[in-house]
Parts: structure tokens; C-alpha cells; sequence
């Protein structure tokens, strides 16, 4: 029998309305969260990895985004990086459509941080050399790509993208066909006009430029326990740029991150209790902060 690459409509069904109650009430016994980013979380359900995106109001803007992702995952591939079985699924809701990226769930031990964490030396640069070969096809190509360590899983020796989330594409006159509203929704209202007018270009800027794409690799990997690895990453990636990073760039670079991010966080968390003792509505987003004291 061949195995389900995507939910069943009344799996997809009982999934939303699970989300919908933890947004109402809180209440997240009905959901296992197993991974997080820093405003989104990844959520097993009987049997699939499901990232549940910001709420869409009208089908034709989840259609575009859809074929965005596919679109993204098969110039991917066409570049020789092998990307996990994606699916975009969405459901009807009252006040628009709920929408979900979806994949088979991948044993623990495919992830690449914790086989970076049990590895030597030697293997951990065999595990990074040919996701740095995908970064510099991706920019031969005009692809952007955010490779981030814990994007990536490994199976039987090769990596393999898992988020595909932000699909990183522009046409032929340089503009990108990322609908970024839909992601800039997720932030807090006080921040998203400075999001919009400062930072969006300069963040998909970034995916597309070799240089940037190493910085945030190594910059990151203090986040999965691996900063005794970053001055050999360091020198790895530096064989590869014509202007090489140094341990001021990385360090600039993570600290920026962390106040950045820290920042929209307590803003969310002010938004998220504004709306919930004053306003006494429900969450619209689901946000790694509902799941605190289980990651």
C-alpha cells in the first residue's frame, strides 16, 4: 500500500479545529509541537509535520501561494537539492482560509543539529560541504535559499531542505514573488510598518547573496549548541568568498538577531495579552509562545 503523502480532508479538519481551540481556550493537550522558529512552530499530527501559516482571507491568495511553493520546491530541485515531500493544504474557515505546509514527519535522527552535536569534527564538515555546494548553486541559479542548520535533515548521507516556507523567488526584472504581507501579518502591529519600510528587502536581499546566506548559517549556530564548531565553519565557508567573514562579522551579526527578535517577542507578548484580558478575543496566529514550558 502506498504510504499518504498529505492529511485526509477529515484529518486536515480535526487538525484546524484542534488549532482553532488552542487559540480560543489555550487549552493544547490535543497538540505535540515539535519544532519552532521564532514566530512560527511545526505540529505533529498522526503522522505529518504541519506548519499552520498566517490566515488568508480569500482562496485565490492561498492558490498563489501555493503554486509559489511549488514553483520554489521544483526550481529547487532542478539545482540538485533534494527538498522533502511538500504539500500545501488549506481548509475553509469563517473568516477565510486556514492553511497548512505539510510533510511526512522524519525520524529525530534525520535532523541535522543533533547529528552535527553526536558528530567529530571531520564529520560535521562532511555534513556541511555539500549543503554549501546547494547554497552556491542556488546563487548560480538566481534562487534564493535560507540554509539555516536546522532547515536541513540527512538521509542515507545526503541533506534535505525541510522549510520551504518562504519561497525565495523573483522574476525576470529582480522583483520578488513572495506575497511578504502574508508573513509581515504574523508580526506585532507596532512593528510592521518598520518591517515593511526597513527590513523585508534587506532580509530576502540577504538569501540571495552567498555571503549573507554563509554569515547567517554560521551566525546561528550557537542556537543548536554547535558554537565550538563555528570557527572550523567559519574557515569552511571563507574558502568559498572572495571577502571572508570574520568572528566580528558572526558575533555583530547574532547579537543584532538576538535583540532584534527579542524585541518582536515582547511585543507579541504584549499583543497576546492585550487580546486576551482586555480585548477578550482569540489569538489569529499560532505562535511558539503558546506551547511555553513544552520546547
Amino acid at each position: 500500500m502506498t504510504a499518504r503523502t498529505t492529511l485526509s480532508p477529515e484529518d486536515l479538519a480535526d487538525l484546524d479545529q484542534a488549532v482553532e481551540r488552542l487559540l480560543l481556550t489555550g487549552h493544547r493537550d490535543e497538540l505535540t509541537i515539535i519544532g519552532a522558529g521564532e514566530i512560527t512552530c511545526v505540529l505533529e499530527w498522526r503522522g505529518f509535520a504541519c506548519k499552520r501559516l498566517p490566515p488568508f482571507k480569500d482562496l485565490a491568495r492561498v492558490e498563489a501561494y501555493r503554486r509559489l511553493v511549488e514553483r520554489y520546491v521544483t526550481e529547487l530541485r532542478a539545482v540538485g537539492i533534494p527538498v522533502v515531500d511538500t504539500a500545501l493544504q488549506s481548509i475553509a474557515r469563517d473568516a477565510g482560509y486556514s492553511a497548512y505546509i505539510v510533510q511526512p514527519r522524519l525520524p529525530a535522527d534525520w535532523f541535522l543539529p543533533p547529528r552535527l552535536r553526536a558528530a567529530s569534527l571531520t564529520e560535521a564538515l562532511e555534513l556541511l560541504r555539500p549543503i554549501l555546494d546547494h547554497v552556491q548553486a542556488c546563487q548560480a541559479a538566481s534562487v534564493g535559499i535560507d540554509a539555516q542548520l536546522s532547515n536541513w535533515s540527512i538521509k542515507d548521507g545526503r541533506p534535505m531542505l525541510l522549510d520551504v516556507t518562504t519561497p525565495l523567488l523573483r522574476d525576470e526584472s529582480g522583483r520578488d514573488l513572495l506575497d511578504t504581507e502574508i508573513f509581515v501579518a504574523t508580526l506585532p502591529v507596532v512593528a510592521r510598518g518598520l518591517v515593511r519600510r526597513f527590513l523585508i528587502a534587506d532580509l530576502l536581499d540577504r538569501f540571495y547573496d552567498r555571503r549573507g546566506v554563509f554569515l547567517d548559517l554560521i551566525s546561528n549556530m550557537a542556537n543548536y549548541g554547535l558554537v565550538h564548531f563555528t570557527e572550523p565553519f567559519l574557515a569552511e565557508v571563507n574558502a568559498r568568498l572572495d571577502r571572508p567573514l570574520t568572528m566580528k562579522d558572526v558575533l555583530g551579526y547574532r547579537r543584532q538577531e538576538w535583540w532584534t527578535w527579542k524585541a518582536i517577542r515582547a511585543c507579541l507578548k504584549m499583543e497576546q495579552i492585550w487580546r486576551r484580558k482586555v480585548l477578550r478575543v482569540r489569538d489569529p496566529h499560532l505562535l511558539p509562545s503558546q506551547f511555553e514550558g513544552t520546547l
